[in-house]
């Protein structure tokens, strides 16, 4: 009966573990997306153009966020190659590759929104109120990005190393803890104070990835198989960086091309 049942369903394992995985990266990419859209929802409750401002800073954020999309892609390519082997050596060979293109770009992202926020905001709006508003919260979110070029590159690796519940339990207290900090900022230090109340959500923000950052950490030097390093300096890793940027490059442009469909929808209908 066992032997029939298997020919019955012989990929009903397979599609038990895949669920099992499937599952905890779908919740946990879900919880990363949505943290800017909760800063936005929660601002709908001082007022409207709280609201939008910070809609349209998120942008920024979103772009941001193609970036780190392409740059997982890679890494998850070449993490479950060497996972199947159980080679972790060449795993942490690939996340010391990976986080510091991450931060780099981070970096990027950091010094324009916080030097050149207003000038960003007029790409968005010509709304006076929308980029004042929006301008102190990309001032303030900016150092978040920081934090973001860590953290995204470790739990990218966390999930193809078949640690999901892990990462999407990083990514929920995350989310938790911003919802949490958003919630005093607003209804409690800053009620009827929009700009005060947008700037203490852009702070709220930054905390909570600066503590889903300190989790990483936490856990990389606890129990995690693989810790931020620098990258060596040998023909592995030269080899490893060819591979690393053979995946990510088509993907990231088809990333890019994408958002950049779906901004200029948002601008062309925001217009009408």
């Amino acid at each position: 009966m066992q032997t029939d049942a298997k020919l019955a369903f012989p990929n009903s394992d397979f599609n038990r573990q895949l669920i099992s995985l499937v599952i905890p990266i779908a919740l946990q990419n879900l919880i990363s997306a949505s943290v800017i859209m909760v800063d936005v929802l929660m601002l709908g409750s001082v007022n409207q153009s709280a609201m939008s401002a910070v809609s349209l800073a998120g942008q920024v954020t979103f772009v941001l966020t193609l970036f780190y999309m392409g740059l997982a892609t890679g890494v998850g390519i070449l993490t479950a190659q060497y996972w199947g082997k159980n080679d972790i050596g060449a795993i942490q060979r690939v996340l010391n590759n990976a986080w510091p293109f991450s931060l780099g770009i981070s970096l990027v992202f950091f010094l324009i929104s916080l030097c050149f926020s207003d000038m960003l905001m007029r790409i968005f709006t010509n709304d006076s109120d929308l980029i004042t508003y929006g301008s102190h919260f990309l001032r303030l979110i900016s150092f978040s990005y920081i934090a973001m070029g860590f953290s995204q590159m470790y739990l990218s690796t966390m999930k193809s190393m078949e640690n999901v519940r892990i990462s999407a339990l990083i990514s929920t207290l995350c989310l938790m803890l911003n919802i949490a900090f958003n919630a005093i900022c607003i209804f409690l230090l800053f009620p009827g104070m929009p700009e005060r109340a947008i700037m203490g959500v852009a702070l709220s923000t930054v905390c909570a990835r600066f503590i889903e950052l300190g989790c990483c950490v936490l856990y990389s030097a606890t129990r995690g198989r693989v810790r931020f390093r620098l990258p060596f300096r040998d023909e592995m890793e030269c080899n490893l960086r060819k591979d690393f940027l053979k995946y990510i490059l088509p993907v990231q442009a088809n990333y890019m091309i994408w958002g950049g469909g779906i901004d200029c929808d948002n601008r062309y209908y925001g217009a009408c």
